[in-house]
């Protein structure tokens, strides 16, 4: 089954399965979609960095909010499968995703990072404030929207 392609032409928050469900937002409480995308991901191994653009299945988009939900596990098997080395200390880090259609036709047949094509990152969104993170419980109907357009919950992402 081939997943849909995430649109990546704005900014969203990053969350991670090990601190919520891969299947509902944590700002919305809806659920959430698995879609296809490339990310940034900088692996450090044994204190060594280096980066990489990958494809990753185990992004969950929310059609509502501006969050993406990364599936740990997902991730964490992308990098075994580069590093087979049981010892190595390993640590990663998520930098944003890669738009690909954001490359200019022209530049397409050229290196990506390269000076002449710079690698188009859609970086992401601070973390909201720990009191504005709904986690389970649906706002009430006149509280402000946790989705952070300064609406009330009812007339914005309650409809």
């Amino acid at each position: 089954m081939k997943l849909e392609k995430a649109d990546l032409s704005f900014q969203r928050r990053r969350y991670f399965s090990d601190n919520c469900s891969l299947f509902l937002c944590p700002e919305c409480s809806k659920n959430t979609q698995e879609k296809e995308c490339q990310i940034i991901l900088f692996i450090s191994v044994n204190d060594e960095i280096d980066n990489y653009i990958v494809d990753i299945k185990g992004a969950y988009f929310c059609n509502d909010c501006p969050v993406v939900i990364f599936d740990v596990e997902k991730i964490g098997d992308e990098i075994e499968k580069r590093f087979n080395d049981v010892n190595a200390n390993i640590d990663y880090h998520i930098a944003g995703f890669v738009d690909i259609d954001d490359i200019p036709i022209e530049k397409r047949n050229k290196d990506i990072g390269s000076e002449e094509n710079p690698v188009p990152i859609v970086r992401f969104l601070p973390p909201l404030k720990k009191q504005q993170r709904i986690l389970s419980n649906k706002p009430s109907q006149n509280a402000q929207c946790p989705c952070g357009s300064g609406k009330k919950y009812k007339r914005c992402c309650g409809k």
